[in-house]
């Protein structure tokens, strides 16, 4: 199965998003911070593996540096100040991991928003968009997407869009802006 550029963008915000909240336990010296880092390093290490990321290695390299410091022979109070510390360290390479993810994939989806209004305000003007109440919608825009894939003139804006995202998040956004 062909990976969703789509639902990647989304599963990498989602985690990108939480780093704001992290941050504010650590700046009130939460205890709860290292637990709910931990977690958000394992979900997200998850999800990297999950979508076939080398860089899921990486994320599970980062959450050692937290676990390394359970070795020491010191006080546990000690030990939990000095995961914070770690955990204060290493949050930015995790976020700056996602963040160098994140950007080829949403540049992509940019270009194929952007690719995909020219299209259908073409499609559109041209009265090529012609959907009535009693049609399925997903035949509809399946038979409608091919149909421009052979347009002469409108099939390089297909061909371009198909290339950045695939065909699967291409119909999608495709029917995104007719929906």
């Amino acid at each position: 199965m062909a990976k969703s550029y789509i639902n990647l963008n989304i599963g990498l915000k989602n985690a990108i998003n939480k780093i704001p909240e992290l941050v504010n336990l650590l700046k009130d010296k939460n205890k709860i911070f290292i637990v709910e880092f931990e977690k958000w390093l394992i979900e997200t290490e998850q999800f990297l593996k999950k979508h076939n990321y080398s860089e899921c290695s990486e994320m599970a390299g980062l959450r050692s540096r937290i676990y390394v410091i359970t070795f020491d022979d010191s006080k546990r109070s000690s030990k939990k100040k000095k995961q914070m510390e770690v955990g204060a360290e290493i949050i930015y390479s995790a976020q700056n991991l996602i963040y160098n993810l994140i950007q080829p994939i949403e540049d992509k989806i940019n270009e194929s928003n952007e690719l995909m209004d020219d299209l259908v305000a073409i499609a559109k003007e041209s009265k090529m968009i012609k959907f009535e109440a009693n049609q399925d919608f997903s035949n509809y825009i399946q038979s409608l997407w091919n149909y421009l894939k052979t347009h002469e003139q409108l099939s390089k804006y297909v061909i371009r869009i198909n290339t950045l995202i695939g065909n699967t998040d291409s119909l999608r956004l495709f029917a995104e802006k007719l929906a």
